[in-house]
């Protein structure tokens, strides 16, 4: 293997989804010298190869696995030196594993440092051990040793070795320091993939590769501590569940297990997150209740009716029954996408975490944000979802690593900025065999080797990679003669004689051949928005009896809605006011399309003058909502809502006269 073939593939193994142009930089190889190096490699490995575009360069995990035996085959190991943070992991994953008192100097050679920086190190283990009531034990003799809570000891096991996992590199270093065997690892992956036919369910690609690992990892813990322990699940005990039996089963030959090792890996499988699952989690009344409480309150906070709620509350219970067990047992889970999520969807996630309190009731305490980003994702990408009218012209399928959450979110916004497209729905990365047949896109999260035209987005798409992703889109469509034709023809089939159809489809395509049509992009969602005349600003006095009717003036005088619609906002706004509330003194009256709606339209009321509610409560603007049968109303009101979440912003809008600087304020959000 030449210099560069080995440097180019060390530098593959410790980073995902390198960009060509900074391997260039870092490694000083040019473009042409790194493409003969990664056919260098392909040439000697046995399966998927290296993938590399203008742009970047992708491998499949199987792909990573076999270049790194390919890199250390005659070596005897890959890393020299481990980050702080990964030596912490690894030292508390071999104390766990290995049950014994181990000597500062053998885990300081372990770890490739002097005592001293082991010292320093075991400073930090023992602080975060200790906030987890886990203890460092220290024998001058012997060395150290973790104790406490067997429970919580796996716990934290299972949360090491997923968060090593995460790493680019992390299975590799597992192997080196022979934390795993490779071939129980690929057992137990064997096993999970059986339970998905027998239970017909989806793990993601994430969860496959990762569960083999902790499974493994609490195995060995096991089978060395040989142990009598024991922990109560005070509610939701699975051990007469149809799964239990079914997963319990997957280990097999592993007879030094007992009830409660089963039982515990059992959870460990039933407590991640499944995509599109079939299990019916709904077995429990007290679940099945609070999910009807906290869609009641999403509709009231969302001020829409939740389309197809029986099959969203389905979703809803899907995902609560697992991260009910988790919250339950103190499981942890990663969510990369929080804090983007919740920066880019700010108001949604304050939403959902005040209507989830009928789930934090069921475990005794709140829970963590990264539950609550999972669960505000099911809510938003419900929520995008609209009454299909735009006729189909091409298929596509989206491919997902991550949990459902993420993938659903991901499928209703395409569905929204694509209506002519009909998505088959998200699937793992795995299942890419399957899904590519029959479609004419597939949009994926990471890049994939496919003859099908593929778009690679974010797991979250902001304002700025819609604009791009919808130009892309657009653009691939335009510069395809076939693509183009099949637009143009849904459109005109039923104004051609159905014999005729195969001669104009050769006709346009010849011509859409000969000349290069540019049309501008058309944004065919219908968004409601805010401008000038939907703001009023009252500086006289109104009685609490008169505001609901004087705030629907302007939508009754524009025929958005009928009478009956008005008094039924009434009925409701002076029984309900208090819940009808999107911002400090901000009154949001609505009732449902079905009450009167004849278009979407929305009134922005500002008053100058105090005013207090029955409770003695000032009130301060008025919102008078026609919401949209197909939810087009709810990107304008997420707006308003973060706009008057933020002092600054209200309180210009409270003291403005300029109806238009106002508009102009909360349509840039």
């Amino acid at each position: 293997m030449r210099r560069g073939t080995k440097e180019l593939l060390t530098y593959l193994m410790l980073n995902h989804h390198v960009d060509v142009a900074q391997v260039s930089k870092n490694l000083d190889q040019t473009r042409e010298e790194i493409k003969s190096y990664i056919e260098e490699i392909n040439q000697s490995l046995k399966s998927e190869a290296i993938w590399m575009d203008y742009q970047m360069i992708s491998m499949t995990e199987r792909c990573r696995e076999d270049c790194y035996r390919l890199l250390t085959e005659k070596e005897q190991q890959l890393f020299s030196y481990y980050e702080v943070n990964l030596r912490k992991q690894l030292i508390m994953i071999q104390l766990l594993m290995d049950g014994r008192y181990l000597s500062l100097q053998a885990l300081a050679d372990y770890v490739y440092v002097s005592k001293n920086t082991m010292l320093s190190d075991f400073k930090r283990i023992k602080s975060e051990l200790h906030q987890l009531q886990i203890q460092l034990d220290y024998s001058r003799k012997a060395g150290y040793a973790i104790s406490g809570s067997e429970f919580l000891i796996r716990n934290l096991l299972g949360k090491l070795i997923r968060d090593v996992i995460k790493t680019p590199y992390g299975k590799f270093i597992l192997d080196e320091k022979k934390l795993i065997m490779v071939s129980e690892i690929f057992l137990l992956k064997k096993r999970l993939e059986k339970i998905e036919n027998d239970l017909q369910i989806t793990f993601t690609d994430e969860q496959l590769e990762e569960l083999p690992y902790i499974l493994f990892g609490i195995i060995k813990r096991a089978e060395i501590t040989n142990i009598t322990w024991s922990f109560k699940i005070e509610k939701y005990d699975i051990k007469n569940t149809r799964e239990y039996p079914i997963i319990k089963e997957m280990f097999w030959g592993y007879d030094f297990l007992s009830e409660t090792d089963l039982l515990y890996l059992s959870l460990q499988v039933l407590a991640s997150n499944l995509v599109e699952s079939a299990l019916l989690f709904s077995d429990s009344e007290e679940i099945a209740f609070a999910v009807d409480d906290f869609t009641a309150r999403l509709e009231n906070h969302f001020a829409t009716e939740i389309v197809r709620k029986g099959e969203f509350k389905e979703k809803v219970m899907l995902h609560i029954r697992p991260a009910i067990y988790r919250n339950l047992l103190g499981f942890q889970i990663n969510n990369t996408l929080t804090e983007q999520f919740i920066a880019e969807y700010t108001t949604t996630f304050r939403m959902v975490e005040k209507a989830s309190a009928p789930f934090a009731k069921l475990v005794g305490h709140k829970w963590s944000k990264e539950e609550m980003v999972y669960l505000s994702m099911i809510v938003l990408g419900w929520m995008y979802q609209t009454e299909e009218t735009e006729q189909k012209v091409f298929k596509a399928a989206i491919l997902c690593q991550s949990g459902t959450s993420i993938s659903k979110l991901l499928l209703e916004n395409l569905k929204g900025m694509f209506p002519t497209i009909d998505f088959q729905g998200a699937f793992a990365i795995r299942q890419l065999p399957q899904v590519e047949q029959d479609v004419d896109f597939l949009f994926t999260t990471v890049p994939i080797q496919t003859d099908v035209t593929v778009f690679v987005v974010p797991s979250i798409l902001d304002k700025a990679s819609r604009k791009i992703l919808r130009y892309q889109v657009e653009r691939t469509i335009d510069l395809d003669i076939e693509k183009k034709t099949k637009a143009l023809m849904a459109m005109l089939r039923d104004s051609i004689p159905s014999e005729n159809i195969p001669q104009v489809t050769e006709r346009l395509e010849r011509f859409f051949g000969q000349k290069d049509l540019e049309d501008p992009p058309v944004d065919m969602a219908d968004v409601l928005q805010m401008e000038a005349q939907n703001i009023c600003i009252w500086k006289d006095t109104v009685r609490w009896n008169e505001l609901v009717v004087r705030s629907f003036i302007p939508l009754y005088q524009r025929g958005s809605v009928t009478q009956n619609y008005i008094k039924a906002c009434e009925a409701i706004f002076y029984e309900n006011y208090q819940h009808m509330v999107i911002g400090p003194g901000i009154y949001l009256p609505h009732a449902k399309p079905q009450a009167g709606v004849q278009r979407a339209d929305i009134q922005l009321h500002i008053m100058k003058s105090g005013m207090l509610n029955p409770s003695g409560e000032r009130v301060q603007m008025m919102v008078a909502l026609a919401p949209s049968r197909q939810n087009r109303h709810i990107p304008l009101l997420l707006k308003m809502n973060e706009v008057f979440l933020e002092p600054e912003k209200l309180q210009f809008i409270l003291a403005s006269e300029s109806r238009t600087e106002i508009a102009e304020m909360i349509e840039r959000g």
